[in-house]
């Protein structure tokens, strides 16, 4: 019986709107399903999920995906205006001969969903909706819906993912790119949580392989569509992969299930936690991982999971049922199909921000679009959570004035809510004070002063006292790659530092001026990161070595797939570096950087290598042939 063409279904709310997505799903399931035809016409087809409907910051948040990448997923999605059925759908269970037992019939041309009055009722015909659809589904279809719902909505995208990403049918997850440190620990969370884990990456390094072979999960070396054919129910793929990837390419092909690892971290192991996440550009590791062991050593037991390894503890990541989570919160975007920054993701309850500068030049245009993003980060605080600030850092400054949650600035300037004074700096410790407590510090440098101040006034925000932060403080080890002593040989002491950004170089130099105070420093530096391989920071590069007595510069990764008019110029470098009265040396790869420190390296001399990356094994070839002499 034909179904007279009932007018457009038009949606104002984002509800409504997904509401109408599912109903035309349904429809379209049932119609292929009974062999009748179905007759899209599309009105209009929104370039992003933002466009779909009012939303308070659409003109801001442009950075959703446009809905089309999510054709695979919900095919309805494109649709959304105007449905016409030619043969009436049958209630829900008519397909196979049953009756629903939610509501009575609807009426002719009617839907149980567009006939379900109240919320409530619209909810529970949504619940049965599902039920139906994983019914019909075939049984080697990757489309699958869950059979409950989060009350309230934000998006269609969002509501997306969490219909068809954490369903409770997810018992396999898949790893593309496995080897990172926040990937291997979430995969082995998700090993402790029940999940079969497998997972994929080019090369998996030290010290994550050791620790997922002892987790007993399967890493295939490489990427490849084979390392999917056990039919994963979600893959979790890591913001390194990009299109062309061959299991990204799968995933697409084939309609399967994924999602990004911070969306997984949101779902699983946030959501309903008390969420404290440290932001910045710099600091965060060092921030995170003393908060982390605060929480810690006065037995609170917290979940965290930070971009580096802190001493106090056995790695990177860690996921308890304490109701506090610890988050590094990173600027950096999501996946290649979710270009939010990933903190977005996070849930803050209290937000961190130690500073704002311009940083990863690959995918922020400019000073102005790292603001824009870590605005959508602030305005994610509940109106009952806090908003930590740098008082002193002039780039954040606008941002913190906002009203829809508290503020409170911490810093060295006395305007700050809490700031350090009398602060004094020594060559193995630093001590400061706020108006009512001393604290006493086993790391170096205004850097640290500043870092530590952040987490005495999380801390006490959540309710420790200064004595409890102080025994944590004093036994804080400090973190890997963080002016880590690697060793001494031949009389030359080799420090490894993550150092990447002219800022974080040039406070690093200062506090290693604090602790070697008559020694020559020698720096070595490599242009690894996407920022530094190119010009922006050509000027601030050369003035962040002010306090080393030596550099020398390595040869600029991946020179070649930067166009010549934005890459870092070596020779103007030096140019700069000799003009300031620094040795330096520009040098084609390790083994000539080690030839070189051989040569000119002398006892009671301290080199400090910066890089974000294994810069090939450089430390022990430095050290064993230091040694060796």
């Amino acid at each position: 019986m034909a179904l007279p063409d009932d007018g457009t279904h038009v949606f104002a709310r984002a509800d409504d709107y997904f509401f109408g997505l599912l109903h035309s799903r349904f429809h379209e399931i049932w119609s292929l399903k009974q062999g009748t035809r179905l007759e899209t016409r599309p009105r209009h087809t929104p370039t992003t999920c933002f466009e779909a409907f009012p939303f308070p910051f659409a003109d801001d948040l442009a950075v959703a995906e446009p809905l089309d990448n999510l054709e695979a997923e919900l095919n309805a999605a494109k649709h959304y205006a105007h449905v016409v059925l030619r043969e009436e759908p049958a209630p829900y269970g008519c397909s196979s001969g049953r009756e629903s037992a939610h509501s009575s019939s609807p009426a002719k041309g009617q839907s149980r969903l567009t006939s379900a009055a109240t919320k409530e009722e619209r909810r529970a015909a949504i619940a049965a909706f599902a039920k139906e659809l994983n019914e019909l589904r075939e049984p080697s279809s990757h489309w699958r819906f869950p059979l409950s719902l989060n009350s309230g909505f934000f998006c269609p995208r969002i509501c997306i993912i969490m219909l068809q990403m954490f369903s409770s049918e997810i018992k396999s997850v898949h790893f593309t790119g496995i080897g990172g440190t926040a990937m291997a620990s979430a995969a082995a969370a998700m090993l402790d949580k029940g999940f079969a884990v497998t997972g994929s990456d080019q090369n998996v390094y030290e010290p994550m392989a050791s620790f997922l072979a002892a987790k007993k999960i399967a890493v295939m070396n490489g990427y490849d569509e084979r390392n999917l054919s056990h039919d994963p129910d979600l893959v979790v793929i890591g913001n390194a992969i990009s299109r062309g990837n061959p299991e990204a390419e799968f995933v697409l092909d084939y309609k399967l299930r994924y999602g990004s690892l911070p969306e997984l971290l949101r779902e699983f192991f946030i959501r309903g936690k008390r969420s404290l996440v440290v932001a910045g550009t710099h600091g965060k590791t060092t921030t995170a991982s003393l908060l982390a062991w605060v929480f810690e050593h006065n037995g609170l037991n917290p979940g965290y999971l930070i971009g580096g390894i802190p001493n106090n503890f056995s790695q990177g990541a860690r996921f308890t049922d304490s109701k506090w989570f610890i988050i590094e919160g990173d600027e950096y975007d999501t996946a290649f199909f979710d270009k939010r920054s990933k903190f977005i993701h996070y849930q803050p309850e209290v937000a961190v921000i130690n500073n704002l500068e311009f940083d990863h030049a690959d995918i922020f245009e400019n000073l102005d679009a790292v603001k824009k993003t870590f605005s959508h980060f602030i305005r994610l605080i509940p109106r009952n959570g806090l908003l930590l600030g740098n008082g002193d850092d002039a780039n954040l400054a606008p941002l913190l004035n906002v009203t829809h949650c508290p503020v409170k600035r911490f810093g060295l300037g006395a305007d700050n809510a809490v700031h350090a004074f009398n602060i004094r700096y020594g060559p193995t410790a630093t001590e400061f004070e706020i108006p009512s407590f001393k604290f006493h510090l086993n790391l170096v440098g205004e850097l640290n002063v500043r870092n530590a101040l952040a987490v005495v006034a999380c801390a006490k925000h959540c309710g420790l006292k200064n004595h409890q932060i102080q025994s944590a403080f004093d036994t804080f080890k400090g973190i890997r790659r963080r002016m880590e002593v690697r060793g001494i040989a031949g009389g030359v002491t080799v420090i490894d530092d993550f150092g990447h950004h002219p800022t974080a170089i040039r406070e690093t130099l200062k506090a290693l001026r604090l602790k070697y105070p008559r020694e020559k420093i020698r720096a070595i530096f490599e242009p690894r990161s996407n920022t530094t391989r190119r010009n922006v920071f050509q000027v601030e590069l050369a003035s962040s070595f002010a306090d080393a007595d030596a550099v020398i510069v390595s040869e600029v990764a991946r020179l070649e797939q930067l166009a010549p008019e934005e890459r870092l110029n070596p020779g103007k470098l030096m140019q700069d570096l000799k003009a300031a009265g620094k040795d330096a040396a520009y040098l084609p790869d390790v083994d000539a950087i080690v030839a070189h420190l051989a040569k000119t390296a002398g006892g009671g001399d301290v080199v400090v290598v910066f890089s974000n990356g294994g810069f090939g094994g450089i430390h022990e070839k430095l050290l064993a042939r230091l040694g060796g002499r």
